[in-house]
C-alpha cells in the first residue's frame, strides 16, 4: 500500500469517526433534552405532591377537631340520657301522686 493510499484510508477513517461522533453528539443532546424535560415534570409533580401533603395535614387537623367534638357530644348525650332518666322518674312519681289524689277525691264523692 502506497503512502497516499494509507493517507486516504486514514483520512476516510477519521471522516467516518467524525460523522459517527456527530451523530452520537446529536443523540446525546436529544437524550439530555428529554432528561431535562423529565426532571422538570418530576419537579412539577413534587410540587403538586407537597401541596397535597399540606392539604392532607390540614384535613388531619380538621378530623382530630371533629373527633374531639364527637367525643364531647357523646358525653353530653350520655349526660342528657341520665338527666332524662331522672326526669322520667320524677314525672312518674308526680303522676302517681296526682293519681292517688284523684282517687281519694273520687272516693269521697262516691
Amino acid at each position: 500500500m502506497t503512502p497516499e493510499e494509507r493517507f486516504t484510508k486514514i483520512e476516510n477513517a477519521i471522516h467516518a469517526l467524525t460523522e459517527t461522533q456527530a451523530r452520537h453528539d446529536t443523540q446525546i443532546g436529544g437524550l439530555i433534552t428529554q432528561v431535562e424535560k423529565q426532571n422538570a415534570g418530576i419537579e412539577k409533580q413534587n410540587a403538586g405532591i407537597e401541596k397535597q401533603n399540606g392539604g392532607i395535614r390540614d384535613l388531619i387537623v380538621v378530623i382530630r377537631t371533629l373527633m374531639d367534638a364527637v367525643s364531647k357530644l357523646g358525653e353530653t348525650v350520655a349526660e342528657l340520657g341520665e338527666a332524662q332518666k331522672h326526669t322520667d322518674e320524677k314525672l312518674n312519681a308526680l303522676m302517681d301522686t296526682v293519681d292517688r289524689i284523684l282517687r281519694k277525691g273520687n272516693a269521697r264523692e262516691g
